[in-house]
């Protein structure tokens, strides 16, 4: 006769006996979820700070490759990466600069089957660029010569140096000089791209250049060259154009971008400052040393 207390005993017995021989396997799961989700989280963190130290680094490029290096290495300790854990090295043409950072990941569970710890690694690309186009330009075109950070250069010239009626003004989105003067005080207001050929503005046009350059620079009037914020008003985007070699209102083409900090409106009727190197954002176009006027955009590659 079925005696149903007696199976209840023994399908007990079983299940016990079942979970007993189990029980190695759940706690190997719960090993490996826990530590893989802790080893996921720690790398997460480790390719955040390969990456902050990649673009610590990326912008002393391409000038000053044992700098990017140094400041690469600096923002990885300070990140909490071990001197001995951190790698770095600058590509040969000096664009492009990588880090290579590691840590050891101690499990919490995963130590019962003798793995105590893990070495993760992470990898990080920065790189240097010229900007492809920008927003905000002025209405002055620099051209193309060589130049030096930090010595005077006339932006917008005088009566006395025009060519052909020209004094390197530009019409960007419209003509004359209401349209001028507000390029200057807020900058053009659409993008400009290297490549795009762009209307000249033909005249002096004295009034709306000082009442322009004068209101930039009121709105920052304590800065200097040698000390300014990124941000300011006096820190401007100038196209750069092959020549100036035209007669009257026609088009000169834009080879690249520069920054300029504005110094002053001077009694030759000249825009006078000086070009600065300046990081900005926006797409990235290959650096070329031909092309680069200090204006330079620097991003993540990836792997």
């Amino acid at each position: 006769m079925f005696c149903f207390k007696k199976w209840i005993l023994e399908e007990k017995g079983s299940a016990a006996l079942l979970l007993a021989l189990l029980m190695p396997v759940f706690l190997g799961f719960a090993a490996l979820t826990l530590d893989v989700g802790k080893m996921y989280i720690a790398k997460q963190h480790l390719i955040d700070k390969a990456d902050t130290a990649a673009l610590a680094g990326v912008q002393f490029l391409p000038e000053q490759p044992d700098s990017a290096e140094d400041a690469a290495i600096e923002y990885a300790l300070l990140n909490g990466v071990e001197n001995d854990d951190v790698l770095v090295s600058v590509s040969e043409d000096k664009t492009t600069i990588e880090v290579t950072v590691k840590d050891r990941v101690r499990f919490s569970f995963a130590s019962i089957f003798n793995q105590n710890e893990a070495t993760i690694k992470a990898k990080s690309k920065a790189r240097v660029g010229v900007p492809k186009k920008i927003k905000g330009a002025q209405p002055f075109a620099a051209i193309k010569e060589d130049f030096r950070y930090g010595e005077i250069y006339s932006l917008k010239v005088g009566a006395g140096d025009s060519q052909q009626g020209n004094f390197r003004a530009l019409a960007l989105g419209g003509k004359g000089a209401s349209n001028y003067l507000n390029n200057i005080k807020y900058g053009y207001q659409d993008y400009l791209e290297i490549g795009d050929e762009v209307d000249t503005e033909p005249g002096n046009m004295k009034g709306p250049t000082e009442s322009g350059v004068r209101y930039r620079i009121n709105q920052d009037p304590y800065s200097t060259f040698d000390n300014f914020p990124k941000n300011s008003p006096r820190v401007v985007y100038v196209p750069i154009v092959e020549d100036f070699n035209v007669n009257g209102r026609k088009k000169v083409k834009i080879i690249s971008f520069g920054a300029f900090f504005l110094e002053d409106y001077n009694s030759s009727d000249e825009v006078e400052g000086r070009f600065i190197r300046l990081l900005t954002q926006g797409e990235m176009m290959e650096y070329n040393d031909e092309i680069d006027w200090g204006l330079r955009v620097v991003k993540l590659v990836k792997q």
